[in-house]
C-alpha cells in the first residue's frame, strides 16, 4: 500500500488541547492569602472557568506574580498563549486594568477556538 500525498493543509486541531489535563502536580492551584481555593485546573478549560468563579482579589495576587503566563509556557508549552497572558499581567501591574478575569478566559477561549 502506498499513501498520495496530502490534499489539503494541515489544520491543528487547537480545541482538543484546551481539554487535555495534566498530570496531578501540574494543575493550577489558586489560592488566596496562602490558602487553596476552589477545585484545581487540570486543563485549560478548567482553568478558564474557574477564573469566572474566582475571586478577583485572588485573581489579581496571581496576575501581579506573573503566574498565569508561567503556568501556561511551563505546563503546556504554549509560548504564544503566555506571551499573550504575560501582557495581560503587565497591565494589571501597570493599574490600566481592574479586572483581568474576562480578558484572560476570552483570551484562552479564543486561541484554541471555543465558543464563549
Amino acid at each position: 500500500m502506498r499513501l498520495l500525498p496530502r490534499l489539503t493543509t494541515h489544520v491543528r486541531h487547537r480545541a482538543k488541547y484546551f481539554d487535555f489535563e495534566v498530570v496531578r502536580g501540574q494543575e493550577f492551584v489558586f489560592t488566596e492569602n496562602g490558602k487553596s481555593i476552589g477545585s484545581p485546573a487540570r486543563s485549560l478549560k478548567q482553568f478558564a472557568a474557574s477564573l469566572q468563579d474566582c475571586p478577583a482579589s485572588s485573581v489579581g495576587d496571581h496576575a501581579r506574580r506573573g503566574d498565569f503566563s508561567r503556568w501556561i509556557a511551563n505546563v503546556f508549552h504554549d509560548n504564544r498563549l503566555a506571551s499573550d497572558v504575560r501582557k495581560i499581567e503587565q497591565r494589571y501591574r501597570l493599574g490600566h486594568l481592574d479586572d483581568v478575569r474576562q480578558l484572560m478566559a476570552t483570551l484562552i477561549q479564543e486561541r484554541y477556538g471555543v465558543s464563549h
